[in-house]
Order: structure tokens, then sequence, then C-alpha cells
């Protein structure tokens, strides 16, 4: 029912989460709004009790590091 992160793509070919919300769990470890977390492949991102896996595209992710 409200924002709780969002997930960006950076100028340094990077995602990075950032949190909007009160807390968000990534791997385990929690981090307060206003934090920014660099995402890694299948790094679990746990939303409000609700589990995520972070995939990277990692075909299209070296195509673009590589260009």
């Amino acid at each position: 029912s409200r924002l709780h992160c969002a997930i960006s793509f950076a100028t340094d070919l990077k995602f990075y989460l950032e949190v909007l919300s009160n807390i968000v769990i990534v791997n385990g470890i929690q981090f307060e709004k206003g934090k920014f977390i660099l995402l890694n492949n299948n790094d679990i991102i746990d939303i409000g009790g609700a589990c995520f896996i972070f995939f990277e595209n990692l075909d299209l992710i070296t195509q673009l590091r590589n260009a």
C-alpha cells in the first residue's frame, strides 16, 4: 500500500536499492530509510515479510559492461 524501496540501474552499470520506508532487509541485514544498497545477483530482499531474489540478466549486463 506504500512504497518501500526502489531499484535503479546507475551510470556505473550497477543496480542499487534505495530504502524509501522504515526498514528493508537485504541478505539478512536491516537497512533504514534513506540508505542505498548495492545489489548483486541472487541477493535476497525482504520487504515487509515478502522475500524476493534479485536476478540480473547476466548476458545483457556483461554486454553493457564490456561496451
